[in-house]
């Protein structure tokens, strides 16, 4: 094992521990340090206000941080599976009891000691769709360039608040982000930018299928089927491979309660490929019917964004509800009996 990236690691979290930044930073003042290596921007947040969890996490890129902040305002407390689902590198204090038994291998090997509550640094790679894991060698790398930029910010913002901030009330969406001057990162500057959400991943990968375009001109029916796409609450360890949360796609007919079928996907391919292969999932269960149905329900914006435009060519109407009952009521009993 290559020690020499843990080493950097493992100093830049104690000089991190020592600034204290949760002390005098709010979660929500969020500046960014773009890196050159993996060009993913990490907006940086610390946490730890609340003198819980001290942490500080790079969310990956601008959908990421727009989906945190989302996150921050929408109902809470939010579901665990849509924070886990936001790719993002973070360094947090634990408990030694909280560390696995490789964290606490690789801190004796580099010869380091801690001991205290909240006192172990603990890293960690989330992944959508899978456990949070050990950081991987280009994990490493643009972890050591995140940490490394943000302690020279929370120096500065801890002289000067202003430092976050270009003082002018028009520009007050935009965000202090570190970006290097050269290919290398040897040189840095401030630069204020605004996060642009990157578009979503358009779901094409039925559109060719000669069943994606027969089913269309099924006749319409007038059942109503409610649908959902989601995170089994058990993880799946496979050889070779960081442990995942398959998902589950359910659809329901609403007035008999009978599950017209479901799939188990996963997100060892990506995140978007499985996404991907959602509507052929849904074909498959649609085409088994008789008749289209009159609409599809779902209580997911997600999967309304990602298949409003599919099941439309098809014919059939989508309707975001706050809440479907019936689906709801099967979703715990497929809990049972699924891994």
């Amino acid at each position: 094992m290559d020690t020499n990236n843990w080493k950097k690691l493992y100093a830049l979290a104690m000089e991190i521990k020592s600034l204290k930044p949760w002390g005098w930073m709010d979660e929500n003042e969020i500046f960014g340090v773009h890196d050159p290596y993996s060009k993913i921007t990490g907006y940086i947040s610390v946490m730890g206000g609340a003198g819980e969890h001290f942490a500080i996490t790079a969310y990956r890129g601008p959908n990421a941080m727009i989906d945190m902040n989302n996150l921050m305002e929408g109902p809470m407390p939010p579901p665990p599976e849509h924070f886990l689902e936001i790719p993002q590198l973070m360094l947090s204090f634990e408990n030694r009891e909280h560390l696995e038994q490789g964290d606490r291998d690789l801190i004796k090997a580099l010869g380091l000691g801690f001991r205290g509550k909240n006192q172990w640094p603990l890293f960690r790679s989330y992944k959508p769709g899978f456990v949070p894991w050990v950081l991987d060698a280009n994990e490493q790398k643009s972890m050591i360039t995140y940490l490394r930029e943000a302690i020279g910010v929370l120096k500065r913002v801890k002289k000067d608040r202003e430092t976050l901030y270009l003082g002018n009330d028009a520009l007050e969406e935009k965000f202090l982000v570190r970006a290097p001057i050269d290919d290398k990162g040897v040189s840095w500057k401030d630069n204020f930018e605004e996060i642009q959400m990157e578009a979503p991943p358009k779901l094409e990968s039925a559109f060719g299928d000669k069943m994606f375009v027969e089913y269309g001109k099924r006749p319409s029916g007038i059942l109503i089927y409610e649908m959902d796409f989601y995170m089994m609450p058990s993880p799946v360890k496979e050889k070779g491979s960081p442990p995942y949360y398959p998902y589950l796609l359910l659809l329901v007919e609403k007035s008999s309660e009978m599950v017209i079928g479901f799939e188990l996907l996963t997100p060892l391919k990506g995140f978007v490929k499985m996404l991907e292969e959602m509507p052929v999932a849904l074909l498959s269960m649609l085409a088994g019917q008789p008749a289209k149905p009159k609409e599809i329900h779902v209580q997911s914006e997600r999967l309304n964004v990602l298949l409003s435009n599919i099941v439309d060519i098809w014919g059939i109407k989508l309707v975001l509800k706050p809440k479907l009952k019936v689906l709801n009521i099967v979703k715990k009993m497929m809990e049972q009996i699924t891994p």
